[in-house]
């Protein structure tokens, strides 16, 4: 991996702009992709909007190049600086349908904020992905699969930069798990079966290393085999152990946390 100002070049085109270390410590990874003609797509986005539009110029593009935010899954870890990136003139927010309704609304249990003791902020929905497919920006075609089993709507994005078919997963690939936030053990498991039929070198995940992981078909497999063994209901959320629930009333709400 190699470095151009600060930022780590994953592959030719494609950035490390947001995650541990560029943005929040708790925002999950933020990539930025070359799509050609001076245009540049976002695959999440973290939370921290100035310092991630920091590093978006670093790499060369202000934000109306930025003529997208793909969204891997809507929790706020992923995609909470949305609204404040598409104000500065990003463009529009694209997150699959099944978890549109609740990035739009800023629902705290389906966006995941309880996690980290945060009110969501409510983001606008310009696209709401459908199953799987492809999307073309400037002279760039991004290929869509839908990944659920972390959170209903969870999808990956598969690029190709220099030759390196690379799989940026989200969630998919070591996402917690829980009901209260859409997840399914037999989705996911559905769901780590297609992944170990496509065909890549590489992969990232959402809280991965700053760096490709590969190859790519032995780290699923092992990811597979790893599976769905034993859920621990006792792990502590970023928010700490008094983080807000609503089987816990005597716990501050999300309205009232500062």
């Amino acid at each position: 991996m190699t470095l151009t100002r600060g930022l780590p070049v994953l592959a030719g085109g494609l950035w490390l702009v947001g995650g541990p270390g560029l943005t929040a410590d708790t925002d999950a990874l933020v990539y930025l992709l070359d799509c050609g003609e001076g245009q540049a797509v976002l695959i999440d986005c973290g939370s921290d909007a100035a310092r991630l539009l920091d590093n978006v110029a670093a790499a060369g593009f202000a934000p109306s190049a930025v003529v997208g935010i793909l969204a891997t899954h809507g929790h706020v870890d992923h995609v909470s600086a949305a609204a404040d990136l598409i104000e500065a003139g990003c463009g529009g927010l694209w997150v699959h349908a099944a978890e549109a309704e609740a990035v739009r609304r800023g629902d705290p249990l389906a966006t995941g904020a309880y996690l980290y003791g945060r009110t969501p902020r409510p983001a606008a929905v310009a696209h709401e992905l459908t199953g799987d497919g492809l999307l073309r920006f400037g002279t760039r075609t991004v290929e869509v699969v839908a990944t659920p089993g972390h959170s209903p709507g969870s999808v990956s994005y598969l690029v190709e930069c220099a030759g390196t078919r690379i799989a940026l997963l989200g969630d998919a690939l070591w996402g917690g798990f829980h009901p209260r936030i859409g997840s399914d053990l037999e989705a996911w498991e559905r769901t780590l079966e297609r992944l170990q039929t496509l065909e890549c070198d590489a992969l990232s995940f959402g809280h991965g290393p700053p760096r490709l992981v590969a190859p790519y078909a032995e780290k699923v497999a092992y990811a597979q085999r790893r599976f769905g063994f034993l859920l621990n209901p006792w792990d502590v959320p970023p928010g700490g152990p008094d983080a807000w629930v609503p089987e816990r009333p005597g716990l501050l709400g999300p309205d009232h946390v500062r």
